[in-house]
């Protein structure tokens, strides 16, 4: 057979992107990137609708703040459209403490927790709800609960101590 006769043969297929799910949202509404690999080309960008033909591809899904999602998939001739459908899982986010005084000025707490569990001013996290708590000699303990999103960019988390 040959490969004219097979392309005529095999109409490219719709494929319908359902990527609305994650296991954290995301902080910022951006938009996920869909590449296709095959044999022949390598990061080829497809999104719901798109024609594709019939073939083996790897696809990779990326979204800031998220894993990359790098699967397998074989495209069968068929009528209806190819289904991508995944949850996005959340990567650890850095995030930064900065404490302040009532004029503004940086000061060292004594102890910070999260949930807790004593941590830096400046570590990484999975995105989530918490509670974190300030102690420092001299002003009042500071608490709140605090959501961190997903994203790339560091998560800062800025408060006012009181005396």
């Amino acid at each position: 057979m040959n490969t004219l006769f097979y392309l005529r043969c095999l109409h490219p297929k719709r494929v319908e992107m359902q990527i609305n799910t994650y296991d954290v949202p995301p902080e910022k509404d951006r938009l996920y990137r869909v590449l296709l690999k095959n044999e022949i080309a390598s990061g080829i960008p497809v999104k719901t609708g798109d024609r594709i033909f019939p073939e083996s591809y790897v696809y990779d899904i990326i979204r800031p703040g998220y894993e990359l999602v790098s699967q397998q998939m074989l495209i069968m001739p068929r009528e209806t459209p190819y289904v991508i459908a995944h949850c996005l899982k959340a990567r650890e986010r850095d995030v930064n403490i900065k404490i302040l005084d009532k004029n503004g000025n940086l000061i060292a707490p004594d102890t910070i927790r999260i949930d807790n569990r004593v941590i830096k001013q400046n570590f990484k996290i999975k995105p989530g709800n918490y509670k974190i708590t300030v102690e420092k000699e001299g002003y009042k303990t500071l608490y709140k609960k605090i959501v961190i999103l997903a994203d790339d960019e560091t998560f800062v988390i800025r408060e006012e101590l009181q005396k």
